[in-house]
């Protein structure tokens, strides 16, 4: 775990990095839990992804923070910002910086 939010229901976020075994690196993960119910989100490609921090603004979106490897052609890393709505499902927009 590097981070843990809780918006305006009461619902916890925690957010991280855990290990792919399949690919032999980080994929980043966003778990929610609530008294009902607890799920988690995971992505991530090929490469290695570092999750560097989340934020909720005052409508309960969840702003995420990391970093991506790119391997072409030599390895780099490419920062990222990712924004999702409350069930943490859809993600509105992916901008990737060099």
């Amino acid at each position: 775990m590097h981070e843990m939010v809780v918006d305006s229901s009461s619902e916890i976020f925690i957010g991280g990095e855990v290990w792919n075994y399949n690919k032999s690196s980080n994929d980043i993960f966003i778990l929610k839990i609530n008294e009902s119910y607890a799920y988690n989100v995971t992505w991530g490609d090929l490469n290695y992804e570092e999750f560097s921090g989340m934020i909720l603004d005052t409508n309960d979106n969840i702003f995420i923070a990391g970093s991506s490897t790119e391997n072409l052609p030599e390895t780099k890393y490419l920062t990222f910002i990712n924004k999702c709505n409350i069930i943490c499902y859809l993600f509105y927009f992916q901008n990737y910086m060099a």
